[in-house]
């Protein structure tokens, strides 16, 4: 309830109670904190917790202001190789529609591409096909059916029928 009436509109089935929790102590830290204060604690827990803690750092993002300031970390969180971090901040989860620029926003999705994320789990994605982004995912579907394999159903949502056409909206 505590999240909601922060304003999460966005699907939190996947978050654990800790999940939870962790993202409601960050969000006490917003109310108690001066900004630069705020800023600190939020990189230092990413950069000394564990994967739970980090991810939780993820799943807080949309919550902590001002969003920029946290967009070198959640650039940083889009390359993880830890499952749990990765997929805290590219599934379910506003912050990269809103606040990433199209190079990371296409790395992040490619990224999902390839571990298999079903591309239903990014958030606003629709919103945020490019040109690009349907380039990288066309090689990619490509150099799958070359080494004989198969290739996600959804990664359709990543064409564009003619250059001026949006994709159908994802999330």
């Amino acid at each position: 309830r505590q999240l909601r009436s922060a304003g999460v509109d966005w699907p939190l089935t996947q978050w654990s109670l800790a999940d939870s929790a962790r993202v409601l102590l960050l969000l006490e830290a917003v109310g108690r904190l001066p900004r630069i204060e705020l800023v600190a604690l939020v990189e230092r827990t990413f950069r000394q917790g564990d994967a739970r803690e980090r991810a939780a750092v993820a799943l807080a993002l949309p919550l902590l202001e001002p969003p920029p300031a946290f967009l070198a970390l959640a650039l940083g969180a889009g390359r993880s190789s830890e499952p749990p971090v990765f997929e805290a901040l590219a599934c379910d989860n506003p912050y990269p529609a809103a606040q990433f620029p199209d190079p990371g926003f296409t790395e992040l999705v490619m990224k999902a591409v390839r571990l298999g994320v079903p591309m239903a789990r990014i958030f606003g994605l629709g919103r945020r096909v490019t040109a690009e982004l349907c380039r990288q995912a066309a090689d990619y579907a490509l150099e799958q059916i070359r080494a004989g394999r198969t290739v996600a159903a959804d990664l359709a949502l990543l064409k564009r029928e003619s250059p001026g056409e949006e994709a159908a909206p994802v999330g």
